[in-house]
């Protein structure tokens, strides 16, 4: 399946890339470090699942969820952050994001997990969303 990570964050960005890099059956096509650049690159390579960090400031996920959408349109999005207010990813949900995964409470397979999981059209919420241990950012 083709991959590709969008964040602000250079750093976080790489560590994603080489993670999922190595996984059997993922290809990681491309990344982006804003929406406007993910939106072409989404049009240009049509991942299957874009992985994108809402983590850092500077990057309006509804937005760029709609940017990419709008330029392919079976765009699978999957948000990794450290809020997890309910409204938070409520509105995420609602917006389009079929994958929801908390940064400070996720290890590296959860991410991996996620990513195969949104690639079969499954919905994926991070485990302490879903049994209510994730404390609120």
């Amino acid at each position: 399946m083709k991959v590709m990570v969008v964040g602000t964050n250079f750093w976080l960005r790489a560590r994603l890339v080489i993670l999922l890099r190595y996984q059997p059956g993922i290809d990681m096509v491309a990344a982006a470090g804003s929406s406007r650049k993910a939106a072409r690159l989404a049009r240009e390579y049509q991942p299957q699942v874009t992985v994108m960090d809402v983590s850092e400031p500077g990057l309006d996920e509804i937005e760029a969820m709609r940017q990419i959408r709008a330029a392919y349109g079976d765009a699978r999005v999957i948000l990794l952050s450290n809020c997890s207010t309910p409204e938070n990813v409520h509105t995420a949900l609602q917006a389009g994001a079929m994958g929801y995964v908390l940064m400070k409470e996720s290890a590296a397979d959860d991410i991996v997990a996620a990513v195969r999981s949104v690639a079969k059209g499954k919905c994926y919420l991070d485990q302490n969303l879903r049994d209510g241990s994730a404390p609120e950012a």
